[in-house]
């Protein structure tokens, strides 16, 4: 069993058992050689068949302390009568092999009958010698006639003559009696039993090449490349033929997925708008039906009252309420722009921006349309888009954060929250001269959030007056954008003034610096508050 359970031992299956033999002694070992055991003749022991013998006797190797002897050694059978005193005569016949008379007190030739008178007395001197030279037969073995040695007659050992366990007398298995192979024992304690197979020699010729194979190329077995992975692998057959793309490709299969699809139906097309008299308008009166239906639906949808959700405009937190003139008081699109004059702007202020300022070129096709600059609160680097144009964030400069301070301190912004803390930028613009313009448009950009829900913007004007005109958005026009017709109103801001738009005045209102004849140079900075910083600013996440 501990053979079958460990495969680094070989195991031979037992050997296969043969026929039992009368003797018990012969199991497993074969027969014995002709001869092998057989009785002496008779003429070799005395000319007499000799005396029965141990069972079993020439079966083997004798036991340890030899044979016992057989029943009735030196007693008479049971069935003899006492031999008379001084033994029994010889028999006339016997000696007559030898040549000579019979010993005093040998037995008679015929075993069974009653012995002569002496039988059994004590031989005389020299009794067992060997006979003389000149006998008749065979000469006896040595010690013929000499007491049994020492152990003859004891008891056999415990089990013997039992027939030998299955298997006895073949020769052991190849490598019995080696010692084993290094690590052969019981695995360590946690291991399950070993595979099959575990610990028994590789075939030959493993962990060698295959016959007729080269050495490998060098670097072979090598880590491969980072990056290094698995290639495609081209089938050897043909690929299929490129499909036509000419005419008539794709027929049937475009018949077959017609048939597959259900039909959409068409979207209903708009019945053509008609004038009165039943021609169609041009694109100007076109133009002018949807401008007149965005405001009829506008009309419709006034935005939320102050009383409804409240909002504190900027000329109400001034210390001075009455300096200020309203340019839109809207209260139904939520949409108020205030102008008041500040005498703390100086033309000191105006030299000191012209040339501080890294002024960045803003360009209109081929032309430059005026000089920009874009300040910001540390910390934050969103960046400032004119259409195409980026302009990165600069932080706000000791010199200049204390000049907005001045020139903003009739408004009371000292405080952290949004309603009275200090504006977080400034977009600075300079007009060279009255080529340099800004077209109609509305600071409607994402960082604001103008056109859904209330911006507050403070501009100040530094150096010559220009013309600021507003007017309510309408639908574009051939993709131009521009005010709805009879809206448009214009205001003259000159050096100190200030401007406010709040409310919802983005999302309503446009507003632009038209073309003037004016060679003065003029700057605007219009301050702000970010409502949502730019994906890639930090302030985003923080």
């Amino acid at each position: 069993q501990a053979q079958k359970n460990c495969p680094a031992m070989h195991y031979y299956p037992p050997p296969v058992r043969t026929s039992r033999s009368r003797s018990r002694g012969r199991e497993g070992g074969g027969a014995p050689p002709p001869g092998y055991g057989a009785p002496p003749p008779h003429h070799g022991y005395g000319g007499h068949p000799p005396p029965e013998v141990h069972p079993g006797y020439g079966h083997g190797a004798p036991p340890v302390g030899g044979y016992p002897p057989p029943p009735g050694y030196e007693h008479p059978p049971p069935s003899h009568h006492a031999p008379p005193p001084g033994g029994y005569p010889p028999h006339p016949s016997y000696g007559s092999s030898y040549g000579s008379a019979p010993p005093h007190g040998a037995p008679p030739p015929s075993h069974g009958h009653p012995p002569p008178a002496g039988y059994g007395a004590p031989p005389p001197h020299g009794y067992g010698a060997p006979p003389p030279p000149h006998s008749h037969g065979p000469p006896p073995h040595a010690g013929y006639g000499h007491p049994p040695p020492h152990g003859c007659g004891a008891p056999p050992p415990p089990g013997y003559g039992h027939p030998p366990p299955p298997g006895f007398g073949h020769p052991p298995p190849p490598g019995y009696g080696h010692p084993p192979h290094p690590g052969y024992g019981p695995p360590p304690p946690g291991y399950g039993p070993p595979p099959p197979g575990y610990g028994h020699p590789p075939h030959p010729g493993y962990g060698h090449p295959h016959p007729g194979y080269g050495p490998p190329p060098q670097g072979y077995g090598a880590p491969p490349a980072p990056g290094y992975g698995a290639l495609p692998t081209r089938s050897r057959s043909r690929s299929p033929p490129p499909r036509r793309r000419g005419k008539g490709r794709g027929k049937g299969e475009k018949k077959a997925e017609a048939k597959k699809q259900p039909k959409q139906p068409p979207p209903e097309k708009k019945a053509p708008v008609l004038k009165e008299d039943g021609s169609t308008p041009t694109a100007r009166e076109l133009s002018d039906i949807k401008e007149w239906e965005a405001k009829e639906k506008r009309d419709a949808n006034p935005e939320s009252t102050r009383e409804a959700k409240p909002l504190q405009l900027l000329m109400e937190r001034s210390s001075n309420p009455g300096q200020w003139t309203a340019c839109v008081d809207d209260v139904h699109l939520r949409s108020w722009m205030y102008m008041a004059h500040e005498k703390d702007v100086t033309q000191a202020d105006f030299q000191e921006l012209r040339s501080k300022v890294d002024w960045v070129e803003l360009m209109g096709g081929s032309n430059i349309t005026r000089k920009t600059g874009w300040f910001v609160k540390p910390g934050c680097q969103c960046p400032y888009h004119y259409g195409k144009q980026r302009v990165e964030a600069q932080p706000f400069p000791d010199w200049f954060w204390e000049m907005s301070k001045r020139w903003l301190k009739s408004l009371n912004l000292t405080g952290d929250d949004a309603e009275s803390a200090m504006p977080d930028s400034v977009n600075l613009n300079l007009y060279e001269d009255g080529n340099h313009t800004v077209a109609w448009h509305s600071d409607d950009e994402p960082l604001f959030q103008g056109k859904f829900k209330d911006a507050r913007i403070v501009s100040v004007s530094l150096g010559t007056s220009r013309k600021f005109q507003i007017g309510l958005r309408a639908p574009r026009r051939g993709g131009i954008l521009k005010p709805e017709k009879g809206s448009v109103e214009s205001f003259n801001l000159g050096h100190g003034h200030l401007c406010t738009m709040e409310g919802l005045f983005q999302k309503h209102y446009l507003h632009q610096i038209a073309k003037s004849t004016v060679k003065a140079p003029r700057i605007n900075a219009t301050f702000r508050y970010i409502a949502e910083h730019d994906y890639n600013c930090p302030m985003r996440w923080a």
